[in-house]
């Protein structure tokens, strides 16, 4: 009985919910870019003082790829806990399930499939590209240099923009302004305080 009337609440709100713009949601990314600065800049920080380091180019591939997966962890801690992260929360918006249902970890999971994947290739042609040329490289700043000048980086930044314009296209042309992961994970980003207020009427 209190989950169905949890559920015909939540089905009401989303009735009644309006939609931020590409503009808006690209809004509230800039400001979870901002909360992530600092441990970014720690990060990185750690990594500019180990680079040139022959004995420590290991710890700063492991320090590359905590960078990634930190911020991930950030983005499905948030959505699943608080329906979303700091950014969207700050910019009144709320991520939901199209369905009505609860947010669950594997529908935060899914939100970030794509960056998820992106990150994988990333990774995969970064490692194998540093075995392929372990012999000429003597620290992680030569990784980095020699794997950035490669013409696999420079394929990997074109699939990767593609996969970001496929992505957050589809926010124009969808009647919900759903993003391509949030038709992955059906999900929909609404204004948290006009579901709200027209939920209570």
């Amino acid at each position: 009985m209190k989950q169905s009337k949890i559920q015909r609440k939540m089905i009401k709100e989303i009735e009644n919910a309006t939609y931020p713009s590409f503009w808006g949601r690209a809004g509230a990314f800039f400001i979870d870019s901002i909360i992530f600065v600092p441990f970014f800049f720690l990060l990185s920080k750690a990594q500019l003082n180990f680079r040139n380091n022959e004995d420590l180019i290991y710890l700063c591939l492991a320090l590359n790829f905590s960078m990634g997966a930190l911020s991930l962890i950030y983005s499905i801690f948030f959505t699943k806990k608080f329906n979303g992260t700091p950014g969207k929360l700050l910019c009144k918006f709320k991520i939901v399930r199209d369905d009505s249902l609860p947010i669950t970890w594997g529908t935060a999971v899914k939100r970030e499939l794509i960056i998820i994947c992106i990150s994988i290739l990333y990774y995969l042609l970064f490692c194998s590209f540093f075995i392929l040329n372990r012999q000429t490289i003597n620290s992680f700043a030569d990784a980095n240099a020699i794997f950035t000048k490669s013409i696999v980086s420079k394929i990997y930044a074109i699939v990767m923009w593609i996969a970001y314009l496929v992505d957050y296209g589809k926010i124009n042309s969808s009647p919900k302004r759903q993003a391509l992961h949030d038709k992955i994970a059906n999900t929909v980003v609404v204004y948290k305080y006009t579901t709200e207020l027209k939920s209570s009427e």
